[in-house]
């Protein structure tokens, strides 16, 4: 490739990845006003307590992340699923802001905390880029996940076994592949962003990733059929 058409790709890929935080961010306000039109405030009455619960949670993963060589991974989804598959259907556009709400508000505590107390391993850099791709991971992983897992035939609560196991198993592998893929494709496409080297990334943490990403799945499914039970009671 010539000299002038190198630069010109350069360039090209520069400006994609200077635009693609925002781009993500005018899709995650996209999502909540579709969302804010199907709000049902008396079901956000009814479930003040738990939805409160999940907003903290969820501030404490992100806070509380795992350290990478590059970059900082939380536990944020195993949040999401649970106050996703804990919740009626009726639910979803409140917990999807709720998620929004607690992503916002952890970004920011996220920035304090660098700035006032710096991790001592290498991190992003604290700005509002890096807000932006957190706020967007945690909230377009959940929606979209969320409404494949409805569009598959998943029931809302997860509870006692319905009388079509197969299809139930089956949504909720649907859900969680698609949750976790595109978590953790946002994280990768945010140090990709800032100059990393994604195959270093993983060759370097791919059994704590893994752990990050796929232990908690499991707990996700016991903790929403448990909060459940508990709320029915």
């Amino acid at each position: 490739m010539a000299l002038p058409e190198r630069e010109e790709t350069n360039r090209t890929r520069s400006w994609l990845l200077a635009i693609m935080p925002w781009t993500l961010i005018v899709i995650t306000v996209g999502v909540l006003l579709s969302s804010a039109g199907q709000l049902d405030f008396d079901v956000l009455v009814d479930q003040t307590t738990f939805m409160i619960i999940y907003l903290f949670l969820l501030i404490f993963s992100l806070y509380f992340g795992v350290i990478l060589t590059e970059g900082e991974l939380s536990t944020t989804h195993l949040v999401g699923m649970v106050a996703f598959l804990a919740m009626p259907r009726e639910a979803f556009p409140i917990t999807t802001w709720v998620m929004f709400i607690g992503a916002v508000i952890g970004a920011v505590t996220l920035q304090i905390r660098e700035r006032v107390q710096p991790r001592v391993r290498r991190r992003q850099p604290v700005n509002l880029r890096s807000m932006a791709f957190v706020i967007a991971r945690v909230t377009l992983s959940f929606w979209v996940s969320g409404q494949l897992y409805l569009i598959s035939g998943g029931t809302l609560p997860l509870g006692r076994l319905p009388d079509d196991v197969g299809q139930m198993i089956l949504s909720l592998v649907i859900y969680a592949l698609v949750y976790v893929t595109l978590y953790f494709a946002v994280f990768l496409l945010e140090v990709y962003s800032e100059g990393h080297s994604v195959a270093q990334i993983l060759r370097s943490n791919l059994l704590r990733v893994a752990a990050i990403m796929i232990l908690p799945i499991p707990f996700a499914f016991l903790g929403a059929e448990i909060l459940n039970e508990l709320s029915s009671a």
